[in-house]
């Protein structure tokens, strides 16, 4: 398995900047290359069946889902499905929001949200994106209601949904109750730290931790997400992100994180 090395080192990045992170941390941590097969004459097409003249975070996204699409991922038990579906769980959905003068970029495996982008904001190269949840008292199910923000750009909603979902590590999560003093303990403890508008992500070999927004609580609300790959042994982790894990109280943990004690 190929060592994950810290990445997300680029001050003051450009939008190109942040897909090319995106794109890298892919490829680092699943150790996995990305077709380079750009198709620009799909996008081109989706412009003209939206009317639309879409951003260059659209167009990155678009590009980068449409080539995760085209490889087939098998799981462990055998089952098969597309790359994209392996990383980000979600459906990918391009389409004009109807009711909503909005963009859809992805909806929720559920189909009770969708992840959407205003098109007053189309003009801004990475636009903020919104969430929208479906009104269950609507008998058709058809019916999705403004919600507010998920996140202040396109790269930075793709790489939290990523780092979310991220696998091929242990992962333990906790509420960040003390944003402040976690800050300081990561910033200490790992050799990378990072920030770009709402993200904020810390790094160090086969590590990342970062916090993401809880959109359904209130706004300074936030979760420290602790990813391990699964080539670093627990016990070369630093200590205080192991009196982290047996003190996280509420929170969740996957894989050798599961047995830990």
């Amino acid at each position: 398995m190929k060592d994950y090395k810290p990445l997300f080192k680029t001050d003051q990045p450009t939008v190109a900047d942040k897909w090319g992170l995106i794109r890298t941390l892919i490829e680092d941590w699943y150790d996995f290359e990305i077709p380079k097969t750009d198709d620009l004459e799909a996008f081109s097409e989706l412009e003209k069946r939206l009317n639309l003249k879409l951003p260059a975070a659209i167009k990155a996204y678009f590009l980068l889902s449409k080539q995760l699409k085209e490889v087939v991922y098998t799981y462990p038990n055998g089952q098969k499905d597309n790359w994209f579906a392996n990383i980000f769980r979600d459906g990918f959905i391009i389409s004009d929001f109807k009711g909503h003068n909005a963009i859809t970029l992805m909806v929720q495996a559920e189909q009770d949200m969708y992840w959407a982008i205003k098109k007053e904001d189309l003009l801004e190269d990475d636009p903020a994106v919104y969430c929208y949840l479906l009104d269950y008292d609507d008998d058709t199910n058809e019916k999705f209601d403004f919600f507010g923000l998920a996140s202040s750009s396109v790269s930075s909603f793709v790489t939290d949904h990523l780092l979310s979902y991220l696998s091929n590590c242990s992962t333990f999560a906790m509420p960040a109750e003390d944003i402040d003093q976690l800050r300081t303990i990561l910033k200490l403890n790992l050799a990378n730290h990072y920030k770009s508008g709402d993200l904020e992500i810390f790094e160090d070999e086969n590590i990342i931790a970062f916090f993401s927004r809880n959109i359904f609580e209130e706004e300074d609300s936030y979760s420290l997400y602790f990813h391990l790959k699964e080539n670093r042994e627990i016990s070369s982790v630093p200590a205080p992100f192991l009196d982290l894990l047996k003190q996280r109280g509420a929170g969740w943990t996957s894989g050798r994180f599961n047995d830990y004690r």
